[in-house]
């Protein structure tokens, strides 16, 4: 009976294709216990290859392609297309032509949790008590390297299972404008509760795995006062204000922005004391909807801006709307430093900070902590030299060529001065306070930038 309803439902996307032909997708989950999960699909090739956008993994030479299996291609007349795998997520169709329309059958190994991933699990795919999360490049083989044809999924699940996406809904089918949008987000499928949230002119799709229901008041609480301040800060809202966020518990603390929805790894208790840590990652990736999506990088060799400067403005925003207190906002400065001397000291890392995007992950301390520093420079000296006038919420666009463009020192004393602060340090220790002889006009610099402090 399960056959018979895929192929009808692949019978029913065939009707409704139309002249666009859209890559049509069925996601076949047998049962809550199944170790893998089934995809059927119709595309019309691009060419003789199909792809699956991998990540690496130290254990997985293919990286996620490693845990496809059964692949099988049948041509539009039925004949049985060979395929011979390329490798890092490449397969070769043989005597195919571009505009030819194929099915093709697969299953993914639900054993993404079995190894670690350079962009980590949360980019991946993981399960939990209630069901199962995915991106949509650890699920899905596309035609060819252009992404911009529409798709369509629809979601065969277990009973008292449904799904959670970003996309527009008809019934059971979900409808994508593209799949770059498709393999760009994430989604959850299981017997999880969501909620529909309406912040400040977004609309959120909230999933909450069953263990982190019951703190739902808190993470909204946490989510409501960020995007009013990243909107005045940027000076309108994002390209998109619809968006999934899938917030799990687990061993490790992480997130991911994708371009319509976000998820996010609490790791231990999620409470008002660990929020320094959870709470941050999600300001950090709601922030990411303006700064890495709307305004987005052209190349790997910005990361150290897309994530550097996401970082910095979401130590303003939680400084200005309370969420962190002084104290906090200045360890989280002190890392910063910390961060770009270790990345330099003790991990040798030599490139550039432009040239440290290409390898993201490996160059974290440099991208994250270095990035950072430079709003902090930027948004003093902008400050400084316009009489206070105007800051980094101002001039979004400007940047530090001989910070970024060059390899050699950065100290974050002489903007800390200027901005009424004082840095003590040894080594890799960095203790950042308020300055009992700044000036008036130094206050005001520091005042602008985190918020006056909180007396107790």
């Amino acid at each position: 009976m399960r056959t018979l309803a895929v192929v009808c439902l692949l019978s029913l996307l065939a009707t409704i294709a139309g002249a666009a032909d859209p890559s049509q997708y069925v996601v076949t989950m047998p049962s809550p216990t199944a170790t893998s999960i089934a995809v059927e699909a119709q595309l019309t090739l691009q060419g003789d290859v199909i792809a699956m956008i991998v990540h690496g993994s130290p254990q997985l030479i293919n990286g996620q392609a490693d845990l496809v299996e059964a692949i099988t291609v049948t041509g539009a007349d039925g004949r049985h297309i060979e395929v011979t795998d390329l490798g890092m997520g490449d397969w070769k169709l043989a005597d195919v032509t571009a505009g030819e329309r194929v099915t093709l059958c697969y299953r993914v190994r639900l054993a993404h949790g079995d190894y670690d991933w350079n962009a980590g699990i949360d980019e991946m795919a993981y399960r939990t008590d209630d069901g199962l999360f995915f991106t949509g490049s650890s699920l899905f083989i596309i035609p060819g390297t252009s992404n911009d044809t529409a798709a369509t999924v629809v979601f065969d699940l277990p009973e008292d299972w449904h799904a959670s996406a970003p996309w527009d809904r008809s019934g059971k089918l979900y409808e994508i404008p593209d799949l770059n949008t498709l393999i760009r987000n994430c989604f959850f499928v299981g017997t999880h509760r969501e909620e529909t949230l309406v912040l400040d002119g977004f609309t959120f799709t909230l999933v909450l795995t069953e263990n982190l229901w019951q703190k739902r008041d808190l993470v909204v609480a946490t989510m409501e006062p960020v995007l009013p301040a990243a909107r005045r800060m940027f000076g309108g809202m994002p390209l998109k204000n619809r968006y999934l966020a899938v917030i799990s518990q687990s061993d490790r603390s992480d997130g991911g922005a994708f371009s319509d929805s976000y998820s996010m790894l609490i790791k231990g208790e999620a409470d008002e004391t660990s929020a320094v840590v959870w709470g941050h990652g999600i300001t950090h990736e709601l922030v990411h909807f303006w700064n890495g999506h709307s305004m987005a990088p052209t190349s790997q060799l910005e990361e150290w801006f897309k994530e550097g400067f996401t970082d910095y403005i979401t130590l303003l925003i939680r400084s200005r709307e309370g969420l962190d207190s002084r104290d906090i906002i200045f360890r989280k400065l002190e890392n910063s430093q910390r961060r770009f001397l270790l990345s330099r000291m003790m991990m040798g890392i030599e490139e550039n900070m432009r040239e440290a995007g290409k390898n993201k992950h490996r160059n974290r301390m440099l991208v994250y902590g270095g990035g950072t520093l430079v709003g902090f420079a930027l948004d003093v000296t902008i400050r400084e030299a316009t009489a206070n006038e105007r800051g980094l919420d101002e001039f979004m666009a400007a940047f530090f060529a001989e910070h970024t463009e060059g390899s050699g020192s950065l100290d974050v004393n002489p903007y800390a001065r200027k901005a009424g602060l004082r840095v003590d340090t040894m080594m890799d220790e960095f203790y950042i306070s308020e300055r009992a002889d700044a000036t008036a006009a130094e206050r005001a610099i520091g005042e602008s930038i985190l918020g006056a402090p909180q007396r107790r």
